[in-house]
């Protein structure tokens, strides 16, 4: 079963009811029609580095390189705002804590992820740095993002899901009965189970563990409702890695 067939599906039971009522297509707002702007001189090792991590962490999906927004959260049809310079006062809560602007449900629209135990305090460090030097332009390059390997990788799946098959990525703050709560796992046999309809309703929703902060566990991670930023050609590439891992 496809992605789009897998949606359609969720959408008779009213998972996603925006996108139907509108009749959207996806955005196409991927790296390949949002470049950086022209390269500055030089830059202190701290800005280099966290100019890299805006990228390699898929900051660059939402808010556009160099923070310069534009991009649009297709189910609110409102653009996910620009970053500025004075926002790295309060960017290490940001990283730790998210933004749940969906208000805990799982409804495709674009929340700020957290980064709590993924980011490293030197990461974001050098990510705070990055931008109180204004989010210039590094000279870091888009990551490709059109193969199935390569959209786990420029969407950041890998960073908190781990490597394909593998998984092992911990939750730090969400707690499990039998010790660290790990993140889930993506491989063929979670993907099995439906025939991928559990892997699409999270792609295209985003998935808030227990609805976040509204437990008593904030920080725990969740997941932007990635899928609405991908084209459908991406969707395909990502379901058919999911699926099978190649």
């Amino acid at each position: 079963m496809k992605i789009k067939k897998a949606l359609l599906g969720i959408l008779l039971v009213g998972a996603v009811v925006t996108l139907a009522a509108c009749g959207k297509t996806l955005s196409t707002s991927s790296s390949s029609s949002n470049k950086p702007s022209a390269q500055a001189t030089s830059f202190s090792p701290d800005v280099k580095a966290g100019g890299q991590i805006f990228v390699d962490y898929s900051c660059v999906k939402c808010h556009n390189y160099q923070g310069k927004g534009g991009i649009i959260d297709p189910v609110r049809n409102k653009a996910i705002p620009a970053l500025k310079a004075k926002e790295a006062k309060s960017l290490k809560s940001i990283l730790t804590n998210g933004i749940i602007v969906s208000k805990g449900k799982e409804n495709g629209w674009i929340n700020m992820p957290n980064w709590r135990g993924i980011l490293s305090d030197q990461q974001i460090n050098q990510l705070t740095a990055y931008f109180k030097a204004g989010l210039p332009n590094i000279g870091a390059k888009p990551l490709p993002d059109t193969t199935g390997p390569e959209i786990y990788t420029a969407y950041a799946c890998v960073k908190c899901h781990g490597d394909y098959g593998k998984g092992g990525i911990v939750d730090q703050v969400y707690p499990a009965s039998s010790g660290d709560h790990f993140v889930p796992t993506l491989d063929q046999g979670g993907y099995a189970k439906d025939n991928g309809v559990k892997y699409a309703k999270k792609l295209m929703n985003g998935s808030i563990p227990h609805h976040g902060v509204a437990t008593g566990y904030p920080g725990t991670l969740f997941m932007p409702a990635w899928g609405q930023l991908m084209n459908k050609t991406q969707l395909q590439a990502i379901e058919n890695y999911l699926k099978t891992g190649k």
